[in-house]
């Protein structure tokens, strides 16, 4: 879970996130990420 706030905003929001690395001559780099909101 992952909490952000927007620019401008004074409140957090609550996301799942699923982030996807690949290994490229020994350094990792993130291909794929993908969030969707939760109400808590």
């Amino acid at each position: 879970m992952e909490f952000v706030k927007t620019k401008g905003s004074s409140s957090w929001g609550a996301q799942f996130v699923s982030n996807v690395f690949e290994r490229i001559d020994g350094q990792w780099f993130i291909c794929i990420h993908h969030a969707s909101p939760v109400d808590i």
